[in-house]
């Protein structure tokens, strides 16, 4: 049997077929096109899911007004607790100073030579007192407690013509205090009757 130079194979001369051989029958369709596709979506994938991750969970307008809300509560609540603890300080020292005995009272005394001497007492609401003699300006003040009847006091004279300014003075006793507005303050020089001149000095 013979070949014309026509109908030799491609390959006995060394060249390229014109068309690639046909896959046998029954085999697979080729898919090689998948291949960059599938990678192309799996580094898409990646680079969002880093992307997430690096910028974490944004933050939006309402988580922030949320916070100022709670802030302003907080501060709100605080504020209110500062002011009712005042309160409550305020009438502990109020109860402490004797509310009945709060005011400025009077009283006269005999003087060394028999004249009258005027003294003053000032019991004010906030637990501080101030003693007055008006005949020679001495003077002496502090502080004081009143309550259930028993009173003290602990100062120092302020001016006085025998003692030094910064010298200390006390007393205490008992008191009680009269429908008519007088009280019986009673002491180490005795007991006296003030008169209220003034409510609240």
């Amino acid at each position: 049997m013979s070949f014309d130079q026509n109908d030799q194979p491609a390959r006995a001369t060394g060249g390229q077929p014109d068309k690639a051989p046909a896959a046998p029958a029954g085999a697979p369709p080729s898919h090689n096109w998948l291949q960059p596709v599938a990678i192309g979506g799996g580094v898409l994938l990646l680079g969002l899911v880093a992307a997430v991750f690096l910028r974490g969970t944004p933050e939006t307008p309402s988580m922030h007004a949320e916070t100022g809300v709670a802030q302003a509560d907080t501060e709100e609540q605080s504020a209110t607790r500062h002011t009712d603890t005042q309160d409550r300080v305020t009438e502990q020292r109020i109860a402490r100073s004797g509310p009945d005995i709060v005011g400025e009272w009077e009283i006269f005394v005999p003087g060394p030579q028999g004249q009258p001497l005027r003294w003053i007492m000032a019991f004010r609401a906030d637990g501080s007192y101030l003693f007055t003699d008006t005949s020679n300006g001495a003077s002496h003040g502090g502080s004081y407690q009143a309550e259930d009847g028993k009173w003290s006091l602990n100062g120092t004279w302020t001016r006085n013509p025998v003692f030094p300014p910064g010298t200390p003075f006390s007393d205490s006793g008992s008191y009680a205090v009269s429908p008519l507005g007088t009280l019986q303050l009673q002491g180490q020089f005795g007991t006296g009757n003030w008169s209220q001149t003034k409510p609240d000095p």
